[in-house]
C-alpha cells in the first residue's frame, strides 16, 4: 500500500506536518517499484530487562549484549515469535522494552511506508530521529511514560500506518529503533511488529 500523500514529519509534541513529496534527480527518474525493506518476521536485537541506556537510537549504539529474536515480538498473547520478558513482578512489569533492527535500502527512494503495531504504546525512529509515535503522550518520553489509552484485542493486531520522510534513509545500512510502553503495571501482555516499504525508482 502506497499513500499518494506528501511525506508527514512528526514534531517532538507529537503533531504532524506534511512535506512536499522530495524532488527526484534526473538519475531516479525510471520506473517506480515497491520494495520491503523491514517486514514480519525479520530478527530484533531487543532490551527486556528494565534498564535504559543514552544513545540507544542511534546506529553506532553497540547493542551486541542485547538478546534477539524474530518478530512479532512480545509476550502475554501466545501468538509472539519471539517472547520477550517483563521483570521479576508480574503485578509490577516494566514499563518499556527496546527494539533495534538494521536494514538496507538502495538510492532513489521516492516513498517510505511505515506500518506498526503495537501494544499498548510505541515510539519509533529512523538513524536516531523520531519518526511515529502512537498511543503515546506528547512531549518528552521517558522509560516510565505510560501510554494514553487502554488497546482493546482488535487494535492490537492492528498495523497503523505513517509516511516517512524519504531523506531520512540513506543508500546502505540504516536502523530502525522502537520503544514499546505498557500501559498497566500488572498489565497482561504488549506487542511488536513493524514494516518498511520504500517505493523507488530505477537509475
Amino acid at each position: 500500500m502506497k499513500l499518494l500523500l506528501g511525506s508527514v514529519a512528526l514534531l517532538a509534541s507529537g503533531c504532524f506536518f506534511e512535506l512536499e513529496p522530495p524532488i527526484r534527480a534526473e538519475t531516479c527518474d525510471g520506473p517506480e517499484t515497491e520494495l520491503s525493506l523491514v517486514t514480519t518476521g525479520n530478527t530484533w536485537k531487543y532490551l527486556d530487562t528494565g534498564e535504559f541506556f543514552d544513545g540507544w537510537t542511534s546506529p553506532s549504539f553497540d547493542d551486541s549484549a542485547w538478546k534477539s529474536g524474530p518478530s512479532e515480538l512480545g509476550y502475554g498473547d501466545d501468538n509472539e515469535a519471539t517472547v520477550v520478558g517483563y521483570g521479576p513482578n508480574p503485578d509490577d512489569k516494566f514499563v518499556t522494552t527496546y527494539f533495534r533492527h538494521t536494514f538496507a535500502a538502495p538510492t532513489c527512494i521516492v516513498w517510505l511506508l511505515m506500518e506498526l503495531k503495537r501494544d499498548d504504546g510505541a515510539v519509533v525512529y529512523v538513524n536516531g530521529m523520531e519518526v511515529m509515535r502512537s498511543n503515546m503522550p506528547g512531549g518528552i518520553i521517558t522509560p516510565q511514560t505510560r501510554p494514553e489509552t487502554f488497546v482493546s484485542s482488535n487494535a492490537e493486531l492492528t498495523f497503523h500506518p505513517a509516511d516517512i520522510e524519504p531523506s531520512l534513509v540513506v543508500a546502505g545500512t540504516n536502523l530502525v529503533a522502537a520503544e514499546v510502553h505498557q500501559l498497566e503495571p500488572d498489565g497482561t501482555d504488549i506487542s511488536f511488529d513493524l514494516r518498511l516499504t520504500a517505493t523507488t525508482t530505477q537509475r
